[in-house]
């Protein structure tokens, strides 16, 4: 009778590993997203993330707005993605979720006239505050008129073929550069081109 031993390389038993986080959003999404659908009788309806989309889309087109969200602990009300803390925030969500905490109520009249005249007003919880792009200067792009670096298609740094002009005018005109006989001169020509 041939005797079997135990493999001391044969692998271990199953381990349960926590639920990955982009599985924890999804399954939040879905749960939000559903509930909407459910309450507005679209199958179409959608849940948005940003101020002004959800202001349009929650709050004046399906008439509800999400009531609950824990500003208190911390938490911006933002895209799944965009919010910090990982698994831990994600599992507080659901379980918020899950209990009733965070539900969709019917919104009132003064909740839509609030959603049109202030989409910031209406959200349930605190935007994120997030860093301007670094790009950004005090009048945005400064590299009108310039050549920009191409170090594959010109590599041995020869001049362009034609020079790139961009805007004319200067980026901004302020009132106090003008002089006075050329904003009558400017409005005498807007006059006279009217009557004709």
């Amino acid at each position: 009778m041939a005797t079997t031993h135990a493999n001391p390389q044969a692998a271990p038993a199953a381990v349960t590993y926590p639920i990955p986080l982009s599985t924890m959003r999804a399954r939040l999404r879905m749960l939000i997203k559903d509930e909407l659908c459910r309450l507005t009788n679209n199958p179409k309806a959608r849940m948005w993330w940003t101020a002004v989309h959800y202001a349009k889309g929650v709050v004046l087109r399906g008439r509800h707005k999400l009531i609950g969200w824990p500003t208190a602990a911390g938490i911006p009300f933002a895209n799944l993605s965009d919010i910090p803390g990982g698994q831990p925030i994600m599992q507080y969500l659901l379980d918020r979720w899950a209990d009733g905490t965070i539900r969709f109520v019917p919104a009132n009249d003064i909740d839509i006239d609030l959603a049109r005249r202030n989409p910031k007003a209406i959200l349930p919880g605190v935007p994120p505050v997030l860093p301007a792009p670094r790009h950004w200067g005090p009048y945005g792009r400064n590299d009108i008129g310039k050549a920009r670096h191409r170090p594959v298609t010109n590599p041995k740094g020869w001049p362009l073929r034609r020079r790139k002009d961009g805007a004319i005018s200067p980026k901004l005109i302020l009132d106090s550069d003008m002089e006075d006989d050329e904003e009558l001169s400017s409005d005498v020509e807007e006059a006279a081109g009217e009557t004709e």
